[in-house]
């Protein structure tokens, strides 16, 4: 409840659709299913929190943000780095040199690390990610993976692996999560 309250506060609707496809997607992925009840009860209370974020942002007195504008102008950023990416899909066009369009990113992680560094940075990336995201599910690290989850899906409409102080959260908790791993094979 209070991360939806943070949330609203920041009126991010890319954040919050992050979290709350993470809290789907970990309650699905558990061997014991939760009851249908907790989840329909998580569900009323995304979706609400949703219409309200929604209606905050839909009514600003300002276009720029409002939800259609920010879009609109993503799709634009979008295309932009696919653009990018067709005349240099391999290599990239080198770290830190991303070409200014209309935003210094296109407001998409994965995107930005293929333009920059690649096809094999990109792979390289979401093979890190998919290692950390493999973790064993143990109730203490339940939390970390669902922040981790969430931040590697908000990337997808935003830069946020592009800020330092951002990151570095990311950086701990996957060394967090993936030094379970490690221990796990050790102690067999």
């Amino acid at each position: 409840m209070l991360t939806c309250i943070a949330l609203l506060a920041t009126q991010s609707i890319g954040a919050f659709l992050s979290l709350a496809l993470s809290v789907v997607i970990f309650l699905y992925s558990r061997k014991k299913k939760p009851a249908k009840k907790i989840i329909l009860l998580i569900l009323c209370g995304l979706i609400l929190s949703g219409f309200i974020l929604f209606f905050l942002r839909n009514n600003s007195l300002y276009i720029f943000n409002t939800p259609i504008f920010s879009l609109g102008n993503r799709l634009s950023y979008w295309r932009e780095a696919i653009n990018v990416i067709s005349h240099h899909p391999l290599a990239g066009v080198g770290l830190g040199n991303y070409p200014f369009f209309k935003s210094i990113s296109p407001h998409n992680s994965y995107l930005q690390i293929w333009a920059e560094i690649g096809i094999l940075g990109l792979i390289s990336f979401a093979g890190l990610s998919f290692r950390t995201l493999a973790t064993q599910k143990e109730t203490q690290y339940n939390a970390l993976w669902i922040g981790s989850l969430a931040f590697l899906i908000h990337n997808l409409v935003d830069f946020t692996f592009f800020q330092p102080q951002v990151s570095l959260l990311w950086w701990v908790v996957a060394a967090l999560l993936t030094s379970t791993v490690a221990i796990k094979k050790a102690e067999l």
